[in-house]
């Protein structure tokens, strides 16, 4: 997802309407953060219909590598 802050309230109808469960969320390195309040401008999203439920994984997973590596990743804070 680009221009997260353009299309922030799209986002989440698209997450909310969806048959399918997001499961996870990864903040993309190498694009721009709004200064505000940290929202990162690029975000992937992972969704599948097969998801269950699982104790939370460690992070970064293994697969979860930064988009440039070198810089720093940006660690995400999701409040519900």
């Amino acid at each position: 997802m680009h221009n997260c802050d353009l299309h922030l309230n799209q986002i989440k109808d698209f997450i909310t309407k969806t048959n399918l469960k997001l499961v996870h969320v990864h903040a993309n390195n190498n694009g721009p953060i709004r200064l505000s309040d940290g929202l990162p401008l690029t975000l992937e999203l992972t969704f599948s219909r097969y998801a269950k439920y699982a104790t939370l994984n460690e992070l970064p997973h293994s697969l979860d590598l930064p988009n440039d590596k070198n810089k720093p990743e940006i660690f995400l804070s999701i409040e519900s």
